[in-house]
């Protein structure tokens, strides 16, 4: 687990009795990270308690952590958001809905904003052939643009009617996928190709290129 740095985008933010920090963190991740998390600081700054009496979050994929539910005038707490990034690439954003019994803002709404880097490119990711044609072979190039290899050890497809050939050009960091269609009859099926790297926490399940007849 990596716990990563926080951009506070707003300050001081009054809701009810509760003072924020930020309702909103902004945060980066890569692929070898398998949950990052977000801390929520916050203060009682009523004149009464306020009590919490649920967390809502916005997927399965998001957890959140109290210290405890009870909070008198003057006293501080945190809420700590977890995001698990399995398999997730680009921007990711979450939401977080906080219940109190404050009747003066009963829900306050939080959220991540997080961006997980690629560890992949690939060029292009859907490939044409035209009905009728001259059975062909093309290449869809993957290039590694994370910081560390990654090994790919086969690309396949269950679709009969293709031929599919993984060709490395520097191991682990470029490789070439190639495509042939065994016919363009007019009722060839498109086929969906699977590249798959070595198991690994660090690598995605796998990389996905499609092949179309139109």
């Amino acid at each position: 687990m990596r716990i990563l740095l926080a951009f506070f985008i707003l300050s001081g933010t009054v809701f009810g009795q509760l003072t924020w920090e930020t309702r909103v963190i902004e945060l980066g991740a890569t692929p070898k990270d398998d949950v990052v998390e977000g801390t929520f600081r916050f203060k009682n700054s009523g004149s009464y308690p306020v009590t919490i009496l649920k967390t809502e979050t916005s997927c399965g994929c998001t957890s959140a952590k109290l210290e405890k539910k009870h909070y008198a005038p003057g006293e501080s707490g945190e809420l700590v958001e977890r995001y698990k990034v399995g398999w997730s690439r680009g921007l990711h954003q979450t939401g977080l809905t906080l219940v109190t019994d404050d009747a003066s803002a009963p829900k306050t709404l939080l959220g991540m904003k997080i961006m997980i880097e690629k560890s992949a490119e690939l060029t292009p990711e859907v490939l044409w052939w035209k009905t009728g044609d001259s059975p062909s072979t093309q290449e869809a190039t993957i290039k590694i643009v994370r910081s560390t290899p990654m090994n790919l050890i086969s690309a396949e497809t269950s679709t009969p009617g293709w031929a599919v050939k993984l060709v490395p050009v520097t191991l682990g960091w470029e490789y070439r996928v190639r495509i042939t269609p065994l016919d363009l009859a007019p009722d060839r099926s498109a086929a969906l190709v699977v590249v798959k790297p070595e198991a690994s926490p660090s690598n995605p399940l796998s990389l996905r290129i499609r092949a179309r007849v139109k």
